[in-house]
Parts: C-alpha cells; structure tokens; sequence
C-alpha cells in the first residue's frame, strides 16, 4: 500500500459524522445513507463503524470506511457498506478495511459474513473475491435505481 505511514485506521464516532457524510455522497448515486441513520449506526452497539484517515498537508482526512453490522446470537457479521474516496483509490484502503472487518468478525466469533454488491461494480467485485467471496444470490433490482445486487459470503475458518 502505498503512502501506508500517513493512513490511521480508527473506530469512528458521532464527532466524525460530517466527513462520513460527505464521503457517502461522494461515493454513491444511490442507496446513500442520511444522516440520521448514519448517526445512529454510529452509536448502535451492533454496528462496528471503521474509518481510514489520510495525512495531507498536517490534516487527517477521512478516505474510507466500513460498517459492519452484527446480531446478538448471531455467527454472521454483514459488511453493511463499504466506500473509499475516488482520489483514494488504488492505496489498498477497500482491502485494508475489509482484513479489518473480518478480523472483528472473528474476534466476535462470527462464523459468516455477508455483502451485497452491485453486479456492475467489477472493482468491488474483484477484490471480495480474492478474499474469498462467493456469490450465493442474484438481487434483482436490489438498489433504489434498479440495479441487480449480488449476495456475496464467505465462510471464516478457524485458525490453525
């Protein structure tokens, strides 16, 4: 990853729900998150909101997140949403925060997790699959604009 010492992954808070904002408007045409429901995914106790901030010019800013959503009794942990900023790309943020996620699952002891994607999304695509996702379903016209969703998991293993 390239620019690795000036990234700082970080449990995001209520403080952070500008920039969050922000970056979900930046990300996504649709199925975007408002503000009332992103402040209270930040202050659910089942939902593990992650952050990556970039160092630039003495300032932090924020270049990615995810949300992962968990269920008491439960052994899936659901990658809710996952977004990294368009001059961000290509820095491993999407990886850095998806190894993260699954090792909060598995200290969680989940023993599945779960995303939904857009079948257009290559990018997003490619990489669940080199960590391992399969897809399991088809959403047709799973998103607000009418585009198909896939259904994608992958099964943690226990460690050696």
């Amino acid at each position: 990853m390239r620019n690795n010492m000036t990234l700082q992954l970080r449990t995001a808070s209520v403080d952070d729900l500008e920039p969050l904002l922000q970056l979900e408007q930046s990300c996504f045409d649709s199925d975007q998150l408002g503000r009332v429901n992103l402040r209270y995914l930040l202050q659910s106790p089942t939902a593990h909101v992650r952050l990556i901030e970039q160092l630039t010019h003495d300032q932090f800013s924020v270049v990615g997140y995810s949300i992962g959503l968990t269920r008491a009794n439960s052994k899936i942990w659901r990658i809710y949403s996952l977004a990294v900023a368009a001059q961000a790309r290509g820095q491993g943020i999407a990886a850095r925060l998806i190894e993260d996620s699954l090792i909060r699952a598995k200290q969680l002891g989940c023993q599945t997790v779960s995303l939904e994607v857009m079948t257009t999304n290559t990018a997003a695509l490619a990489l669940y699959r080199r960590f391992g996702f399969e897809v399991t379903d088809l959403l047709a016209q799973y998103y607000e604009n009418g585009e198909d969703g896939y259904r994608m998991r992958l099964t943690l293993r226990e460690p050696n």
